[in-house]
């Protein structure tokens, strides 16, 4: 026989009947939900970009052949115009490896680029030589070194050319000294691009007149190598006469310009316009328009057709002196 429960147990199961129904009638009354009724969730897709894909589906470009990139570099460099800012940009991106396919004549003709486009533009005004040119050009002399290519009597001429443009003189007697010590031996030229270098500036006439002994010994000795072949240089060229002759007009030394017009004659060198105007002008910075004009009358008479630099320099003093009367026979003359 089941024994009776206790009164409070009996109001606790009532009361648990009756939240069940409660609950079912809730179940009832709630709104019927299907998986068509449930809101899609909203997903945020990262947007792509399609270079950027591009880029990483490509595939990798493999490093060209060292030997691939010189060749490609040495056909631009003697086919192109290049000028001295590009012909640095691309010797620069060349692999160190690709050094070692460079021939002395790539090298030489890197070297004049560099340093030739920057002389050009400052014969316009627009720019000069400068350290950061110089450092360039080191750079490649360095690379060529380290790459085992020897430098000829053109790779030192360039050195020493960029260091006369910066007026660095002992330097540029260093490099000549260098390319002797190599054994290798050299024509006029660096000797003249040194002594040209000396005319441009007067605190250096005393080195000027050393230098021109020195060559004339020199050459004397059989030191010096002739400009187109292996034979020795057995005179002084017109260049280098007229470098020595702005020397000396440039200090106003004429009877010196005189004795060495006459040694000109005796070799057999006729002087050109180029030197005459030289003296020309002078004579015009040191004794005045009437001497330019007795001296462009000589070379008139000594068969030399005055060109736009004599003219020039002879108006310019006009101008100084203020001669008005001989601006328009000048002016004429010069039409």
């Amino acid at each position: 026989m089941t024994k009776p429960q206790p009164e409070d147990a009996k109001d606790k199961d009532v009361a648990k009947d009756k939240a069940a129904v409660k609950d079912k009638e809730a179940v009832k009354d709630m709104p019927q939900l299907s998986i068509s009724s449930i809101p899609k969730p909203k997903i945020r897709v990262p947007r792509i970009d399609p270079n950027t894909m591009a880029r990483a589906q490509a595939p990798k470009e493999l490093p060209k052949d060292p030997k691939l990139l010189a060749d490609e570099y040495i056909a631009d460099l003697h086919s192109a115009n290049w000028g001295g800012e590009e012909t640095w940009v691309r010797f620069s991106r060349l692999p160190q490896k690709s050094h070692a396919f460079l021939r002395d004549i790539d090298i030489n003709c890197t070297l004049a680029n560099i340093r030739g486009t920057e002389r050009a533009l400052s014969r316009r005004g627009r720019s000069t030589p400068t350290s950061n040119t110089l450092s360039r050009m080191l750079e490649v002399f360095e690379a060529a070194k380290l790459a085992n290519i020897v430098p000829d009597r053109y790779t030192y001429q360039e050195l020493i050319a960029i260091n006369v443009d910066l007026l660095n003189f002992n330097y540029a007697h260093d490099w000549l000294e260098k390319m002797v010590v190599q054994g290798i031996k050299p024509t006029i030229r660096p000797y003249r691009t040194i002594l040209k270098g000396y005319s441009t500036v007067s605190s250096e006439l005393d080195s000027a007149r050393r230098l021109w002994h020195e060559i004339k010994t020199k050459i004397a000795a059989g030191l010096i190598a002739g400009e187109k072949s292996d034979e020795v240089a057995t005179t002084v060229d017109l260049l280098t006469y007229t470098s020595y002759v702005a020397a000396e007009s440039k200090a106003g030394n004429f009877a010196l310009v005189v004795g060495v017009l006459e040694e000109m004659d005796q070799a057999g060198i006729k002087p050109d316009i180029t030197l005459r105007n030289t003296v020309l002008d002078g004579l015009v910075r040191h004794k005045g328009l009437d001497a330019g004009l007795q001296e462009a009358e000589l070379m008139e008479q000594s068969g030399y057709e005055l060109n736009g630099y004599s003219y020039t320099t002879l108006l310019n003093a006009t101008i100084k002196e203020q001669r008005d009367e001989e601006i328009h026979k000048l002016l004429e003359a010069a039409a």
